[in-house]
């Protein structure tokens, strides 16, 4: 008895962290389409002076503890994702923000989705070439060089 116990409440938990816990506490960048949204409010599109901060803000102020960034100049906000599972490489989400190039605030249907009580960090000192690496993996295959490098 006492292991069916545990066993439901950890088959509960799992699927409370994969539903809305991994959305809540870390950033990452999603797969978003036209006809169906990852987070249903739309704050700002665009965004003139766009941060992750901003958003956070924006999103924290109308109660809602997800945000996300898209194309450089989206804030969105949600209480969950819509397609959790649609993540895709962090590569994908490197579109510079409107208001602080040093930042990245998704791409082109890529939301960058965190939580807005937890926002990550301003950048400093970063490179804002598009080909620079980001947590080891190559931002940009095209350009220049077709390899990463750092400056």
């Amino acid at each position: 008895f006492r292991t069916s116990i545990k066993m439901a409440v950890l088959m509960s938990m799992l699927l409370t962290v994969g539903a809305m816990c991994v959305s809540r506490t870390t950033a990452q960048c999603l797969l978003d389409e036209a006809g169906h949204r990852q987070l249903p409010t739309v704050v700002c599109e665009p965004c003139p002076q766009l941060t992750l901060q901003a958003c956070a803000k924006s999103c924290l102020g109308l109660g809602l503890p997800i945000a996300g960034v898209e194309a450089g100049h989206e804030c969105m906000c949600g209480t969950t994702l819509a397609t959790p599972s649609a993540v895709r490489p962090a590569s994908e989400c490197n579109d510079p923000c409107t208001g602080d190039p040093d930042q990245t605030c998704g791409g082109f249907y890529r939301l960058f989705a965190f939580n807005a009580s937890n926002p990550p960090p301003t950048p400093t000192g970063q490179h804002t070439d598009p080909r620079d690496i980001y947590n080891g993996t190559v931002m940009l295959s095209y350009g220049y060089l077709d390899q990463p490098y750092c400056a």
